[in-house]
């Protein structure tokens, strides 16, 4: 599996949600199914996920240090705390789409249960949870 960049974004408190920031409900056809088995079923969350805002390439700015790296491959996704939603690249593959969410999804919910959205990918979640989820989808037809 190639390496992706994901990339974890974080703005100030006086972010604004973009206007084309959506719930799963008019996202994608795949996004809700998705959303349910990554958010619901394995992060085991009951609270409302962040909208999604679905874009053509995500900016490979280096805000805090830990962003994707310039001239490497494009960024897939980030997600913003000061006004709680995801940025994500279009794909033309399902899968990959779904997975990036499924990444962005897992920074959110580490958030919200540790204070720490671990932008360093250096809590054991990333190699358990993420595989897991990643192969379900699979698995799903996602």
């Amino acid at each position: 599996m190639r390496s992706l960049f994901l990339i974890f974004g974080l703005l100030g408190c006086g972010a604004t949600l973009p206007v084309d920031a959506t719930d799963c409900e008019h996202g994608f056809a795949w996004q809700c199914e998705a959303e349910a088995i990554a958010w619901n079923q394995f992060m085991a969350r009951t609270d409302t996920p962040p909208l999604v805002q679905w874009i053509g390439s995500v900016p490979c700015a280096n805000r805090n240090g830990n962003m994707c790296i310039p001239g490497e491959d494009p960024a897939m996704g980030q997600y913003f705390l000061g006004s709680e939603y995801i940025q994500l690249a279009r794909q033309d593959n399902t899968h990959t789409a779904a997975i990036n969410l499924s990444h962005e999804l897992l920074h959110v919910h580490l958030l919200r249960s540790t204070g720490d959205a671990d932008g360093n990918h250096v809590r054991p979640e990333w190699k358990t949870m993420l595989p897991a989820i990643d192969k379900f989808l699979m698995a799903s037809g996602i």
